[in-house]
């Protein structure tokens, strides 16, 4: 990372774990946009002192791509997925090895989101399951737990959901700082280096429509769940909020709020 006067110069590898479904791609983008376009609304949103410039290098996963050094990236970016981090799938496999390589031989500071946060918890000795509770979708208001004050300086936060599989038991080291009750690790994370997010922050409403969509006309969803899910989908989450955690921890240059 270039730490200039007046500026940071931050290196990110996104490890892609899937490709957005095929409206969500053809009116939103891969995920590397995706979370580009947050980051960029984002900052746009916020004072962030110094202020952070950031250039993201995606990497695909699923097909064994990865940083021939990774101590080459300021941070990494774990995504979401369809697949389920306790599979025995040979990239899933590759990929808990390549995040206990970043947790031992860098230091890197990490973000997952849903899939990528179950799957940090998996890699480093905590255990991922489906929840008997089941699916958690759309609009979802989060309490805010222990020191999660110091990050989100507010007692709830509002984010996209889209998750059946949740971590059943938290990793040594890591402090869960937001529940829900159907799912009660929301948010963890790990000293300054690891930040763990269940929820989407780069989900607008618009992507969460295309996936309840497609999953109802799939099957998935059942006609009354989509339409509770559509019913609240337009109201406001705290994007400018997360997403600014977000390219913050990566920058390393979160401070202690309230």
């Amino acid at each position: 990372m270039v730490n200039h006067l007046h500026h940071i110069n931050l290196s990110i590898a996104i490890l892609l774990c899937d490709i957005p479904s095929p409206s969500v791609l053809a009116e939103y983008g891969d995920y590397t946009k995706i979370f580009n376009d947050l980051f960029e609304r984002s900052i746009s949103h916020r004072t962030l002192k110094p202020p952070i410039e950031f250039t993201l290098t995606p990497f695909n996963v699923t097909n064994n791509e990865y940083p021939s050094n990774p101590s080459e990236f300021d941070a990494y970016l774990i995504t979401g997925s369809k697949f389920s981090a306790y599979e025995p799938t040979p990239w899933i496999v590759h990929l808990k090895q390549f995040i206990k390589r970043l947790h031992d031989e860098t230091s890197s500071r990490i973000v997952g989101i849903c899939f990528g946060h179950q799957i940090i918890a998996e890699a480093l000795g905590g255990k991922v399951v489906k929840n008997e509770r089941g699916w958690e979708i759309g609009w979802t208001e989060l309490r805010v737990t222990g020191s999660g004050n110091t990050l989100f300086n507010k007692d709830h936060v509002n984010i996209h959901q889209m998750h059946q599989d949740h971590v059943a038991i938290v990793p040594e080291g890591f402090e869960v700082v937001a529940e829900t009750d159907r799912c009660p690790v929301q948010v963890m994370k790990k000293g300054t280096r690891w930040l763990c997010i269940q929820g989407h922050p780069e989900f607008v409403a618009g992507i969460v429509k295309h996936i309840v969509t497609a999953r109802k006309a799939s099957g998935v969803f059942g006609p009354e769940t989509c339409d509770e899910v559509l019913s609240k989908v337009d109201k406001e989450v705290d994007e400018p909020l997360l997403g600014g955690l977000v390219i913050e921890w990566l920058a390393g240059t979160i401070q202690v709020r309230g």
